[in-house]
């Protein structure tokens, strides 16, 4: 059943209703209530305010009483071109968090980003839009130091890392790809060791679906439609299924059921159902133990131009309230 908890983790569904708005956001603040389900109490939790410029990049990002972390503001620059140039983000106390910093050469293009945080530096170095060198560095110095090569189509072909003996006694590696006529990637080799092969089917069924197989210690077989939706996905050892995942998606390509198996833990089967504007509305999940049965229904309130201002979701276990003030540029 985790296998399945964590698909459904990357099925929540965006911020935003899903469709071109008739007018740009200028700010966003959302609260989210919780109830408590033993005590039927309401509890207010996080405030996250965000403003945007007239052009949708995002300016600021305030969160206040989260249960994650201080209070914070975090500030997002820009060029004249509209590119990100950094951001920095300031706690309630004072004190300075996790912050960037890129820049760009005539052209415009990206050639270093800098980013901080959690006590190490990243420091990302490009070339014609190619990450060419990565360098990871904390208190007592470079953790980690990482060179990329390109073939002449633009491929990158080798990786050499050289890490600080503490944190990788056995030495330095080098990482070879190799690719087929198609430009895809048939193997990966470090120092002489095959690490992943993959293989093709490009005719895998006549509705022009098409399958990735990728072999290390198992092997991990995906199937995907013509236009790059998964469809299906397994993981097998000696030559068992050990795990599968089979989508299925409605007309307007949104997921509508998910059934996942497990060798030891069974069968688990999620269904999805949402509204007009693609938003989630249902998601009902069963198995084979019933311990983790549960039904999640959300409903959503709109403004006039059909973004939601209010989420309530009522679960097995709990119950939310999101309230979302928009205002917009006229």
């Amino acid at each position: 059943m985790k296998t399945l908890l964590f698909i459904l983790s990357l099925t929540s569904f965006s911020l935003f209703a899903q469709h071109k708005l008739s007018s740009p956001f200028k700010k966003i603040t959302t609260v989210t209530i919780n109830i408590n389900a033993e005590t039927g109490k309401t509890e207010k939790g996080a405030t996250t305010t965000l403003t945007y410029s007239p052009s949708g990049n995002v300016l600021t990002r305030s969160v206040a009483n989260s249960n994650f972390s201080k209070d914070y503001t975090t500030i997002y620059q820009y060029n004249k071109n509209d590119k990100p140039i950094g951001f920095i983000t300031t706690y309630s106390d004072g004190k300075k968090g996790s912050f960037s910093v890129l820049k760009y050469d005539k052209d415009n293009v990206l050639v270093l980003k800098k980013l901080k945080e959690k006590g190490k530096t990243s420091t990302f170095h490009y070339q014609n839009g190619k990450l060419q060198r990565l360098v990871i560095e904390d208190n007592d110095g470079v953790k980690n130091d990482e060179s990329y090569f390109y073939n002449s189509k633009g491929l990158l072909i080798k990786s050499e890392n050289m890490r600080s003996y503490k944190d990788n006694p056995e030495g330095n590696f080098t990482l070879i790809s190799y690719y087929d006529e198609k430009e895809r990637i048939t193997k990966l080799e470090t120092d002489g060791f095959v690490r992943e092969t993959y293989s093709y089917n490009d005719n895998y069924n006549d509705d022009g679906s098409y399958s990735i197989t990728k072999e290390t210690d198992g092997k991990t077989t995906t199937v995907y439609s013509k236009d790059g939706t998964e469809l299906y996905k397994e993981e097998s050892y000696d030559g068992a299924i050990n795990r599968s995942w089979t989508y299925t998606y409605n007309d307007k390509n949104l997921l509508i059921e998910l059934l996942a198996y497990d060798t030891y833990d069974g069968s688990d089967n999620a269904v999805f159902k949402y509204d007009a504007f693609g938003n989630q509305t249902l998601k009902k999940t069963t198995s084979d133990s019933g311990e983790y049965d549960s039904e999640t229904y959300t409903s959503y309130t709109y403004d006039e131009y059909n973004n939601w201002t209010s989420k309530k979701t009522l679960s097995t276990d709990y119950e939310e309230i999101i309230e979302r003030k928009i205002e917009y540029y006229k």
